[in-house]
């Protein structure tokens, strides 16, 4: 770092800048605008702050404490999870480090110097080597985010957890690579060694990049395979319960034929108490048919839960379907799906579980404070497979099963919505809350 402290305090705000720049575009923000746009700024100059006072510490020393404060500053401007956001926090030091490597090479191949003359120097050669290693900086974190923008970071927290033992050990490696004290990496062999070496670091680097990618793609494009056949499967089921309500149709309108000649018969045979008794079980059985079918105005929720309510009847399952009207939604044929079927799903696997007699789902679907509030209740057996509070799937083949809650957690907060599971004394709540359509559009006119 050059010993002037003006040019001191930019390059360590630039640094600072980019770092932030590169959470920004691959990170979840956690607050609200207004919130954000005190804590942003504010955590660029306290970073700013910092990397300026450990410029003197040893090297190890203020890798270590970076890498440590880092991801403490990301966390309170976003919401990922500690793994991810440490992940990221090293993977920034550390293309700061190799940069440096090569830049600082470069310009002291070129000047016929050696790398601390060059980095200790305060002309003009001086500044444009800090210039061109923040700008070779800034092309890595545009590629990186360009790179991370679109990928899901939902992948196990095992992988999380190699990643970063993987980022570690290149950080130590570079670490001791600078220090230029021990074997191979020492600089006996001149300078052009030491840029080889560097390189080879970036390359290393890359290979991780491109390793995490790609377990994010997989479990990304398993996670959509997994969407499709709940969507596909969703609507095999309606096709079903169509061709049954037809088949229901026609024995209805057989059964009435046969019905309207009996009520004429009684009637001729002056039987009236008789008629009227015969009348009232018919319309009862009707009423009964009908109870628990879903008017609740939304076309995409009623499809969903009918379905559902004739798998119960089929099943043995009591289903108590408590519907109100609901406006319409932002969430698409498929988002619905994902969401309510996967509940459902899950209520029934539970219920199918249980002896005939305890197999009995709760249904309450009603508005709420500008929210659509879906409310499920079942009973289970009290065997959850749980590991750190989080349920695991205790199907035998868990790479297509095990993605319920989290699918629906994640499409619920998609949509802006509130996503919340409990289970006590054998029954097993999920609340899902959207929010109303008018509340959206709000949201985006202000």
């Amino acid at each position: 770092m050059t010993d002037n402290p003006i040019y001191s305090f930019i390059f360590c705000f630039i640094e600072s800048l980019l770092i932030h720049f590169l959470f920004y575009n691959v990170l979840t923000l956690k607050h609200e605008k207004k919130k954000r746009n005190i804590l942003l700024p504010t955590s660029v100059i306290f970073l700013t702050l910092i990397i300026c006072l450990l410029s003197n510490f040893p090297l190890m020393i203020r890798v270590g404490l970076l890498i440590v404060l880092i991801p403490l500053l990301a966390l309170l401007n976003f919401k990922n999870n500690p793994y991810i956001t440490f992940f990221f926090s090293m993977l920034s030091v550390y293309v700061f480090l190799i940069v440096d490597i090569i830049i600082s090479s470069t310009f002291a191949i070129i000047a016929s110097g050696t790398i601390e003359g060059i980095l200790t120097r305060n002309d003009f050669y001086s500044i444009l080597l800090y210039i061109s290693a923040k700008f070779i900086n800034l092309i890595i974190y545009l590629l990186i985010a360009r790179m991370f923008k679109s990928l899901n970071f939902n992948i196990p927290k095992k992988y999380w957890i190699l990643l970063n033992l993987i980022m570690i050990v290149n950080l130590f490696l570079s670490l001791v690579f600078m220090e230029q004290s021990s074997g191979i990496f020492s600089l006996d062999n001149g300078l052009i060694h030491y840029l080889i070496f560097s390189s080879v670091f970036l390359i290393m680097s890359c290979f991780v990049v491109y390793f995490f990618i790609q377990i994010c793609l997989f479990f990304q494009k398993e996670k959509e395979f997994y969407i499709t056949n709940i969507t596909n499967k969703a609507l095999h089921q309606q096709i079903e319960i169509q061709n049954v309500m037809v088949d229901n149709i026609k024995k209805i309108k057989h059964d009435m034929r046969n019905n309207l000649i009996n009520i004429s018969m009684l009637i001729n045979q002056g039987k009236n108490d008789e008629v009227i008794n015969y009348i009232n079980e018919l319309t009862a059985n009707i009423q009964q048919s009908r109870s628990n079918i879903c008017r609740s105005g939304n076309s995409i929720v009623d499809a969903i839960i009918n379905c559902k309510v004739t798998f119960c009847e089929s099943n043995n399952i009591r289903l108590n379907l408590k519907a109100d009207k609901l406006p319409e939604l932002n969430t698409s044929f498929s988002e619905m799906t994902t969401m309510l079927s996967n509940v459902l799903d899950n209520s029934i696997e539970a219920s199918l579980k249980l002896d005939e007699a305890e197999r009995e789902i709760d249904v309450h679907i009603f508005i709420y404070k500008n929210y659509a509030v879906f409310s499920v209740i079942n009973k289970f057996n009290s065997e959850l497979n749980t590991e750190n509070g989080v349920i695991k799937t205790t199907k035998l083949n868990k790479s297509i099963h095990g993605y319920g809650l989290s699918l629906i957690e994640d499409t619920v907060t998609k949509n802006n919505g509130i996503f919340n599971y409990s289970y006590d004394n054998n029954l097993f709540k999920v609340t899902v809350m959207l929010p109303l359509k008018i509340q959206n559009e709000m949201k985006i006119s202000s």
